[in-house]
């Protein structure tokens, strides 16, 4: 164990504090260090969230400043700053798996990689920050505030990070690299003038990105504390209330998503130079997609910098934004007098606690759906099942304007339309055309003509605009038309598209007589080439003639188109017995000067043959 162990600088990160541990004591190689301190040769000391860290405990249990593990992570590590947007019981797991030494991947627990806003930090630094260190300390430093996620400006002078290097894309990943040391201080005042520097403070103290550094780092000193997250239910709640205060709502619990998208993106100028900028700016459906998880789907974890940007544009600091969810709760559990009750949409003799009040005279519809957590038009609908009458909404609509409404939404009328002429929102609208199936019935049967009309018109315009076209060439140019008269309209689209095109036959490339004269030369030739070889071991047959005269394969593949270079091969090639009696007359020959005139067998032995050939 080394002995040295220096002092925890303000918002040191441990990554930082462990590399200054080893640079001071002037440890060996890093893999030996890192089994010393982290229990792992092949660990990788993460810079925002580490792990191992019970092991980092235990082994430095005399030396480290650290009284405990919950407090080396409130001080050194990111995790305080997921806290504050995770449920309690989160944030308990998430705590011991940065304790233990398991498999668990805490970028993936924490949704960093599942919501693609980048799980790899990049270590960035503050010039003067930097300077400001090695004048009281003695040493630069990385600090916590400007690792947090999408922050690009300092949180105390305002001034833009530099970015150094992103851990995980390095080869030396477990290299803990020093913060780099600050610039000469004449440089930097020779390249900007005291009043451009004083004009460039002004500008940053009102630039979103140096507001929202300053909400990210309330967001991480929030999470060192003790302090209890919010439930998710209601923070969306509070969202919702503050949408519709601010003037963002529309009808009850609806939100104007395009409009609040829009102003979003000009109050943050668009996310330009932000790391995670096009994720964060990229529109679905003229919306932004991260606002509608935080506003409608409460129960999935969203990144805190989602949190942070809409807190920053609706209520400007964290102080603010939790007082608002404090007076949401107060006031709904004020409205509540009776317990909620959990539910199902259908209503069955098992459901005593929902029958029970269902059945209750004194409660009202509206009254029974908020507290089983339903839509109005869902218990009057389950009261009408039970026999129970409920009295109709006793608004304007009399029975001759829903009659007006009904023939409307029959003749075929788009939604919209009849909401901006009678002044309707859509669910009434919907609401009637489901209480008539007759009326419904009509309506489906009026768009899916007009539906049909719309498509032949775009398919006869589309063979008029290209009249030699084929079919297929048709389709691609309007290819939502030819799906829906291919499902709807079949016999129409056969009628009306062009007759289907014979293919043509395939036009020959190779001139196969040219082909085989030539090969039947070539063939000849190489016949006439091997039967002078009085040494050959090879007999001149069909395939190694082939051989001599190009890729064989090829040719008897085509063999059939060249008939001169069948004849040729005929011709050429050499019987099986002819080349046996070849190799008789020449075994004979050679043993005739040794032994006289040699014995059958010995010649059979020779040869390799089982019988002489005749001849």
């Amino acid at each position: 164990m080394l002995p040295y162990f220096p002092a925890h600088l303000p918002d040191e990160l441990l990554y930082g504090h462990v590399g200054r541990y080893r640079a001071l004591n002037a440890a060996g190689p890093i893999r030996g260090f890192l089994l010393n301190v982290f229990g792992s040769a092949t660990c990788i000391p993460s810079a925002d969230l580490p792990t191992r860290l019970q092991e980092f405990m235990r082994r430095l249990e005399w030396i480290h400043p650290y009284d405990s593990l919950e407090k080396a992570v409130s001080l050194t590590t990111l995790y305080p700053y997921h806290r504050l947007f995770m449920p309690p019981e989160r944030w308990a797991r998430l705590l011991a798996a940065a304790g233990a030494s398991g498999p668990m991947n805490v970028k993936m627990f924490t949704g960093l990689v599942a919501q693609r806003f980048g799980a790899s930090v990049c270590l960035r630094s503050c010039e003067q920050c930097a300077r400001e260190a090695w004048q009281r300390h003695g040493s630069t430093y990385w600090q916590r505030a400007h690792q947090l996620p999408g922050v690009v400006a300092c949180v105390h002078h305002g001034c833009r990070l530099n970015e150094h290097f992103v851990q995980s894309y390095a080869t030396d990943r477990q290299e803990l690299r020093p913060c780099p040391l600050p610039q000469d201080k004449s440089a930097i005042d020779a390249a900007m003038s005291e009043e451009a520097r004083q004009l460039d403070a002004h500008e940053s103290a009102e630039n979103a990105r140096w507001r929202f550094a300053r909400l990210s780092r309330q967001a991480l000193e929030f999470g060192a504390t003790d302090v209890v997250s919010p439930d998710a239910a209601a923070v969306a709640r509070t969202y919702r209330r503050r949408l519709a205060e601010l003037g963002y709502g529309r009808g009850r619990n609806q939100v104007r998503w395009e409009r609040l998208s829009a102003d979003l993106l000009a109050r943050f100028d668009g996310f330009r130079d932000w790391r995670v900028g096009p994720r964060l700016s990229t529109l679905t459906r003229g919306s932004l997609g991260w606002v509608h998880g935080l506003v409608r789907r409460p129960e999935r974890l969203s990144h805190p910098m989602c949190h942070l940007l809409l807190i920053d544009m609706l209520y400007g600091s964290l102080d603010a934004w939790l007082q608002a969810i404090d007076e949401t709760s107060q006031t709904s559990r004020d409205k509540s007098t009776v317990p909620r009750v959990a539910v199902e949409p259908e209503v069955g003799s098992s459901d005593s606690d929902m029958e029970f009040l269902l059945k209750d005279s004194t409660l009202s519809c509206r009254s029974i759906a908020a507290l089983a957590g339903l839509a109005t038009t869902t218990v009057v609908q389950m009261r009408r099942r039970l026999g129970i009458d409920v009295p109709r909404r006793s608004k304007h609509l009399s029975l001759s304007f829903i009659e007006s409404v009904r023939a409307r939404l029959a003749d075929g009328e788009p939604i919209a339309a009849i909401m901006d002429d009678q002044a309707l929102s859509a669910s009434t609208l919907y609401r009637i055309l489901s209480s008539d199936p007759r009326t419904r019935q009509e309506r489906e049967q009026v768009l899916l003509a007009e539906a049909n009309d719309f498509h032949c018109h775009a398919w006869l315009a589309a063979r008029k605009l290209s009249p030699c076209a084929s079919i297929t060439e048709i389709r691609r140019q309007v290819p939502a038309t030819y799906a829906w008269l291919y499902r709807h309209e079949r016999a129409w689209l056969s009628d009306n598209s062009p007759p289907a095109q014979k293919p043509s036959p395939p036009t020959a490339r190779v001139n196969w007589p040219q082909r085989s004269a030539l090969f039947a030369r070539t063939s000849e030739a190489a016949a006439a080439r091997m039967r002078s070889d009085a040494n050959r071991k090879l007999r001149v047959s069909a395939s190694a003639l082939m051989r001599q005269i190009g890729p064989s394969t090829t040719i008897r593949r085509n063999l059939h188109r060249m008939p001169e270079l069948q004849l040729a091969l005929r011709e050429g090639s050499e019987s099986i017995q002819a080349f046996q009696n070849l190799r008789v007359r020449r075994i004979c020959s050679a043993l005739g000067d040794i032994f006289g005139e040699p014995a059958p067998w010995r010649v059979m032995r020779v040869a390799g043959l089982r019988v002489l050939p005749p001849g």
